[in-house]
């Protein structure tokens, strides 16, 4: 794996390709505005870190187009397997391995992610449920008399003196703020301590919440203390010392989850995304519900060129027959390319479609609610500007919202993975706090922790602001027709050339 020797900007390329004698002609990588070459069979189109559709080619000749940017390759256009965007940085190293997936077949490359060897940095996990999270905490002694320390057998042992002291427990996990949560201590020792809390603010001041004191004897006790409702997470355990000497032996601090609430989890919902199911075949439908036990059901409706939903007479009758059968009915919309302002409008039009629909139609031929189903992290050249796309993102999701008008309610169906991903994680979140919204989470995982560690950043944003999460759970094959990907992993002694090249900012 080699890096090219030729400069321009700062935008990355992934070629692949075969070994070339010394030589031969030269093959042209061009980049051009979208217009320019997008009847070209050869040609891709994506999207650059500023939004703006551009258009790459590789060929033996220039670009009749002389605003094009190009760069000559040291090999024949017909030895490039394939080309693709890539956030690899130049800046760094070549990264020592990395993962193709894609599909791989008949001499045929279509990769549709470069993975590297490195891990994402993420938003911060949350603390466990139950777990003894002594092993999340990092240990800081406090005080002006230094008469705070931790011994050999992992006591706290406090001598005696007249200034505060004690010690300070703070983890980079952050910790759950669903309303019931308790944190629970098992302790022993001799002495009185108080225990307590701190947010970033009380942490700037040096006042921690007290939730409690103890004094302590030789058999070990259990305290536990509801954590109060707090605008910001807490951060940080101390342990505060008394005047006199003592000593503290902490086993285990957990934190306590809320008593569950019993809920009727016998029903659910799914996704029915061909119109045929309620145009032409409903009976098959009723049959899926009734397998399923679904009580809402996501169907796509389509809407006419003049902004009109089609066969809303159909759409009537097999909403009335969904009611009769106590299930509700969601329009779902979305496509990748919704989040361009160019698609802005059009997405518009079929929210006031079904607003339309519903005026004519009250009632029980009335549609329950609209859900947005929009993944810009398809768009070739997504992983150039994952910001962009959230605040893209964000916008359309806003002017939908706004759209509506409270006059039906909206839901986003979001990837797991956006719940700690750097470039949207709360900051997406926080953006979305609105009324009459509901998110729906694809969580398609198999392990039952992955399960809860995906869900835990939504499910706790979603208490705190009133706003209902949903989980959504894959239960077969993503696959049916033959169309997985392969995930190829190559490092040392893997054969091949993979190039990594810079033009135009890519």
């Amino acid at each position: 794996m080699g890096r090219s020797l030729c400069t321009c900007s700062a935008l990355f390329a992934l070629l692949i390709a075969s070994a070339m004698p010394g030589c031969v002609q030269a093959a042209i990588v061009s980049v051009c505005d979208s217009a320019v070459l997008a009847d070209d069979s050869a040609a891709q189109q994506l999207y650059a870190a500023n939004g703006q559709l551009v258009t790459v080619t590789v060929s033996d000749e220039p670009p009749v187009d002389v605003s094009c940017r190009t760069l000559a390759l040291p090999v024949a256009a017909a030895q490039v397997r394939w080309l693709s965007l890539s956030d690899i940085p130049l800046s760094e190293p070549p990264p020592p391995s990395l993962a193709l997936q894609g599909r791989f077949g008949n001499g045929a490359v279509d990769v549709t992610e470069v993975i590297r060897n490195q891990v994402l940095r993420t938003e911060p996990d949350f603390l466990p449920f139950g777990d003894n999270l002594l092993p999340y905490f990092e240990r800081a002694p406090f005080g002006l008399e230094e008469r705070a320390y931790f011994n050999d057998n992992a006591e706290l042992v406090c001598t005696e003196g007249s200034e505060v002291a004690g010690m300070v427990l703070r983890s980079t996990s952050r910790w759950e703020q669903l309303p019931g949560v308790a944190l629970e201590f098992a302790v022993s020792g001799s002495g009185r301590f108080e225990l307590a809390i701190a947010d970033a603010a009380r942490e700037v001041r040096g006042t921690p919440l007290v939730l409690g004191a103890v004094t302590l004897a030789a058999a070990a006790q259990t305290l536990r203390y509801p954590l109060p409702a707090n605008a910001e997470p807490w951060t940080t355990v101390t342990l505060l010392c008394p005047p006199t000497a003592a000593v503290l032996q902490l086993a285990n601090v957990r934190l306590v989850p809320p008593p569950p609430i019993k809920r009727d989890t016998s029903r659910r919902s799914s996704w029915l995304w061909t119109p045929s199911l309620w145009l032409t075949e409903p009976e098959l439908a009723w049959s899926i519900a009734a397998k399923e036990n679904l009580d809402k059901i996501h169907i796509t409706v389509p809407v006419s060129d003049n902004g009109e939903v089609e066969n809303a007479d159909a759409l009537a009758a097999f909403i009335r027959e969904a009611r009769s059968r106590n299930i509700a009915v969601w329009a779902v919309v979305g496509d990748r390319r919704d989040v361009l302002p160019a698609s802005l409008q059009a997405l518009l039009r079929r929210t006031r479609a079904y607003l339309a629909y519903n005026a004519a139609h009250t009632g029980e031929a009335a549609l329950d609610g609209l859900q947005l189903d929009i993944e810009p992290y398809l768009l070739p050249g997504y992983t150039l500007a994952p910001a962009y796309w959230r605040n893209r993102y964000v916008e359309t999701v806003t002017a939908v919202h706004a759209e509506l008008a409270g006059q039906l309610p909206l839901d986003l169906v979001l990837p797991v993975w956006w719940g700690t991903h750097p470039d949207w994680g709360s900051t997406l979140l926080n953006a979305l706090a609105l009324p009459d919204l509901s998110l729906t989470i694809m969580n398609y995982r198999t392990v039952a922790a992955a399960l809860r560690a995906g869900a835990l950043p939504f499910l706790a944003w979603g208490q705190r602001n009133r706003v209902p999460v949903t989980m959504a759970l894959e239960t077969g094959s993503i696959s049916r027709d033959g169309s997985s990907e392969t995930r190829r992993h190559y490092g040392a002694g893997s054969e091949g050339e993979l190039w990594l090249l810079q033009l135009d900012g890519m």
